[in-house]
C-alpha cells in the first residue's frame, strides 16, 4: 500500500541529505535569519533541493513544538470524554503476575475472565469497583467504570480477544523482537496496518515528544510489513544547548505462513538540531 502521505514527499527527500548541503542549513538567510550566506558549494543561494530539506525539517519542528494532531491517515483514536478524562489501559501479564518473565498484553475470548482480571486489579490497586458497562468488539473486551472525582474520571480496562491477536512471546520493554501472533480470520495488509496503529496508542511514543510523519506498507511472497515514520524531540540533546530531533521508523513484519509478528525500531534516518527564538523554530548550525 502506498503511504497516505506519499513516498516521495519532503520527508523522504530529507532521508539521506548529502554532506555538501550542510552549509546551506546554517546560512540560508531567508529561513535562518542569517544575512550574506552562500549555499556551501560556491553559489549565492541554496538550491531548490536544499530549501526543500530545510522546509521539511522546520515543518517537523513546528509540529513537535506545537499542539500536533494525528495525521488524517492515522485512523486509531482513543476515546474522548465530554467532561473529565478517560484512562484506558490494556491488562498486561505483569499486572496479573509481578514475576512474569516478560510484559505483554494478555488475551481471553471469555468476557467473564476479562471482567475477573479487571476486578482483581481494581481491588488490589484501589478505585471504583462498580462496573458501568462491558463492551466486546472484534478486537477486545472493555470494562468501563466511573470515578466521581474532580475532574471526573472514566476508567476503561481492555483485554485483547485471543481470536484477534495473541501477544504472548512479546516483550513491551524491548524495542526489537517478537510481537505475538495475529489470529484473526483474515491476516492481510489492512489488518496489520490497523493492529500497528492501535498498538501505537499504548506505546511510549504516544506523547507530545513524538509525531507521526508517514506510513508505508510493503510485502513479499512471505512477509507483510508496515512502517510508521516518527520524529522524536530530545530537549537539550543537541549541540550548544539546542534541542535534537531524530527521525526513525517503527516497523512491524508479519510472516504470512505462521502469522508471527515481529517489530523493530530503525536507526536514525535523519537527525538535526533546532532552537526556539521568538516562538518559532530555527535550525542550529
Amino acid at each position: 500500500m502506498q503511504s497516505a502521505n506519499g513516498s516521495g514527499g519532503p520527508h523522504d527527500r530529507a532521508r539521506r541529505p548529502k554532506a555538501r548541503l550542510l552549509g546551506a542549513w546554517t546560512c540560508c538567510a531567508a529561513l535562518l535569519g542569517i544575512a550574506g550566506c552562500g549555499s556551501g558549494d560556491g553559489g549565492d543561494t541554496p538550491s531548490d533541493a536544499e530549501r526543500a530539506i530545510v522546509e521539511s525539517r522546520l515543518h517537523v519542528a513546528r509540529r513537535l513544538y506545537g499542539s500536533d494532531e494525528p495525521p488524517s491517515w492515522f485512523e486509531a483514536r482513543m476515546p474522548r470524554p465530554t467532561t473529565g478524562f478517560i484512562r484506558t489501559r490494556h491488562i498486561q501479564s505483569t499486572h496479573l503476575d509481578s514475576s512474569a518473565s516478560s510484559r505483554y498484553e494478555v488475551c481471553t475470548d471469555d468476557v467473564a475472565t476479562a471482567i475477573d482480571w479487571s476486578q482483581t486489579l481494581v481491588r488490589r490497586d484501589g478505585g471504583p469497583t462498580a462496573i458501568l458497562l462491558v463492551e466486546t468488539t472484534d478486537r477486545y473486551h472493555e470494562i468501563q467504570r466511573h470515578e466521581p472525582t474532580t475532574p471526573e474520571a472514566w476508567l476503561h480496562d481492555r483485554v485483547f480477544r485471543c481470536d484477534y491477536v495473541v501477544r504472548e512471546g512479546s516483550d513491551l520493554d524491548r524495542a526489537t523482537g517478537p510481537a505475538g501472533r495475529l489470529t484473526m480470520p483474515v491476516a492481510d495488509a489492512p489488518a496489520l496496518r490497523a493492529l500497528v496503529q492501535y498498538l501505537w496508542l499504548f506505546t511510549p511514543y504516544h506523547n507530545p515528544q513524538h509525531v507521526l510523519l508517514a506510513e508505508q506498507s510493503s510485502e513479499t511472497s512471505r512477509t507483510l510489513s508496515y512502517r510508521l515514520r516518527v520524529a522524536r524531540l530530545v530537549r537539550g540533546g543537541g549541540a550548544g544547548g539546542c534541542d535534537r530531533i531524530e527521525e526513525f521508523e517503527w516497523v512491524h513484519d508479519l510472516d504470512r505462513g505462521t502469522r508471527q509478528l515481529s517489530r523493530h525500531e530503525s536507526g536514525a534516518i535523519d537527525a538535526f538540531d533546532v532552537r526556539i527564538e521568538g516562538g518559532s523554530p530555527y535550525l542550529c548550525p
